[in-house]
């Protein structure tokens, strides 16, 4: 470690890794996931089967079988993350909202006449819930909808190959 590590850490505050930092140990899990796609890939072309080299490697079988259909390990990378669909109507949401027009359906019908393309659902994403940014007190926002106790949590599946 040197020097410029500890003045980076500071700069993020107490306890947060610098961005530098949190990039090189992402780019290094990266790696490590490549080196085992790439020992994965040996073994399976050396004729072992997909069983032996979960064994060997550690790996489960269902991830060496999505690794070898991909064609490649996964990265986990996204797309300009940053980026949204509602970006050129923020400001004009914005306003709105300071003006103190709180229907998310009438904004969404606004921006929509403006051109937006996205659902509905995004724009009451972005509305702030309730007392954040209403400043309402929370015995004042209307109840959620209730749930009846004997009612299963819907089971998610999972994504991927």
């Amino acid at each position: 470690m040197d020097a410029n590590d500890n003045n980076a850490d500071a700069a993020a505050g107490p306890g947060l890794p610098s961005p530098k930092k949190a990039e090189r140990r992402s780019q290094e899990a990266r790696d490590r996931r490549q080196a085992r796609f790439e020992e994965v890939v040996r073994l399976r072309a050396q004729g072992m089967p997909i069983k032996a080299i979960a064994r060997t490697l550690g790996i489960e079988r269902k991830t060496i079988r999505c690794w070898l259909r991909a064609g490649r390990a996964p990265t986990w990378l996204h797309a300009d993350r940053v980026r949204s669909i509602l970006d050129p109507f923020r400001d004009y949401l914005e306003a709105r909202w300071d003006a103190g027009y709180r229907n998310g359906a009438g904004l969404w019908r606004e921006i929509r006449d403006r051109g937006f393309t996205g659902q509905d659902s995004v724009v009451k994403q972005w509305a702030p819930g309730g007392a954040e940014k209403t400043g309402w007190p929370n015995e004042l926002l209307p109840p959620g909808p209730r749930r009846s106790p004997h009612r299963r949590p819907r089971r998610v599946k999972r994504r991927g190959c």
